[in-house]
């Protein structure tokens, strides 16, 4: 286990995770009035979203296995690298569809530094130390929707939609200059000796599917992400071009999905301290996610703005603290299930994840003369995808026996 500094390290790592959120929360208050300069539809200047979970989604697949060969601060360096580029590129094109472009390959570096940055961790850091600084990694996450909404739209009231990315191109350079600082945590002799081909790396995660617990698996995970990233997409459009919300209200109810999560984190790990299965943990949050879901319905009665404002808050806040409770319990069985090659069916696991994400953003773009029957819609198919999962994993023989009866089982079930 090499040598470093952990506390420097962790206080490096963070901030970048905040950064790989911040790229999307904080334009979101202004993508109605870039809609309008650039003379598009919703649905194109979406596309300035899903790009970025799309691009995600495959460069998640194979940043691991790059740092495996070129060693993991190259890859973190370049990861941010790019970001900086990208992001200071964007207020100067004069073409929606360059910026679309540009976001997909800042999707690269976001990539490289979200997936990378875990492998740095588990190389220099205990499994106790892991789960700990895990928990502060995800911190950046979760709070970058409190914090990022709100600055974005304070400079786009009064600086422009432009001066958001200026913002986002300062911050990432000043991050990019801390991670040339960074050491390196994987010695050449420990390193690949040459990058798989397509073939015999992309093989592996055909194997997964040869469980039947692995597909219902990533819906599990996928659903509530997608029904999530389709409320991102069109939440602006809902809030501010519908119900005519100012860009800071707007921010502020955004904001609160963070503390949602929080919430939901917090009794998540309460419940599972008290002796709480996984089985009662996911099937909580299914069981709140489908509540959050009919709650939006009742948005649909028009009793005024601020009540349709209220009931859409609610409904949604309650939709993100089910994902609390189902993606830990999740990524235990995964991990358990798969045992050594548990990193590799975690890293699909993240690809599914993001790939989802964009379907629920492109999906919901659909609905820009109607965000709020789309924002309906979009909920509704994914809860529905969500409880076909759940009714897949019973199909395979999860229940409420204890988890490790289970796993046992499985990992028998196997070898045979």
């Amino acid at each position: 286990m090499i040598e470093v500094n952990k506390k420097q390290l962790v206080w490096t790592l963070m901030p970048l995770f905040f950064l790989f959120m911040a790229a999307t929360d904080m334009f979101l208050a202004a993508l109605p009035t870039m809609t309008h300069h650039f003379m598009v539809t919703a649905t194109v200047s979406s596309l300035m979203i899903s790009a970025y979970t799309f691009g995600l989604a495959p460069f998640s697949l194979i940043s691991g296995v790059i740092s495996e060969r070129i060693g993991r601060k190259p890859c973190i360096v370049y990861g941010a690298l790019i970001f900086v580029v990208t992001s200071a590129l964007i207020p100067f094109m004069p073409n929606i569809w360059i910026i679309i472009a540009l976001r997909f390959i800042q999707a690269l570096g976001a990539a490289f530094i979200l997936i990378v940055a875990r492998l740095v961790i588990k190389d220099c850091m205990t499994d106790k130390e892991q789960i700990n600084t895990s928990s502060l990694m995800a911190i950046g996450m979760i709070i970058s929707p409190a914090i990022s909404p709100i600055v974005g739209a304070f400079l786009f009231r009064f600086f422009g939609w432009q001066s958001i990315f200026y913002t986002l191109t300062i911050f990432s350079f000043i991050l990019f200059l801390f991670t040339l600082k960074l050491p390196e945590t994987l010695p050449k002799e420990n390193r690949i000796k040459r990058l798989p081909g397509a073939k015999e790396y992309f093989g592996n995660y055909v194997k997964f599917f040869e469980k039947k617990l692995f597909f219902p698996l990533l819906l599990m995970v996928g659903a509530p992400f997608a029904a999530y990233w389709g409320f991102i997409g069109i939440s602006s459009f809902l809030f501010m071009s519908t119900l005519h919300v100012q860009p800071i209200v707007f921010s502020c109810i955004y904001a609160t999905t963070a503390f949602s999560t929080l919430l939901g984190n917090y009794y998540n790990r309460k419940w599972n301290s008290t002796g709480a299965t996984k089985f009662y943990l996911i099937f909580f949050g299914i069981v709140i996610s489908v509540i959050g879901t009919l709650i939006l319905f009742f948005a649909s009665i028009p009793l005024g703005t601020l009540y349709i404002v209220i009931v859409l808050t609610v409904g949604l806040l309650i939709m993100r603290s089910a994902f609390s409770f189902i993606f830990p319990s999740t990524q235990v069985i995964l991990m358990n299930i798969y045992g050594r090659e548990g990193g590799q069916a975690l890293g699909f696991l993240n690809f599914f994840q993001f790939l989802l994400g964009s379907l629920g953003i492109v999906m919901v773009s659909f609905f820009h003369t109607n965000p709020l029957l789309g924002l309906q819609v979009v909920s509704v198919f994914f809860t529905i995808v969500l409880i076909l999962a759940w009714l897949g994993l019973k199909k395979c023989g999860y229940s409420t026996k204890s988890d490790f009866q289970f796993v046992a089982g499985m990992e028998m079930h196997s070898m045979e």
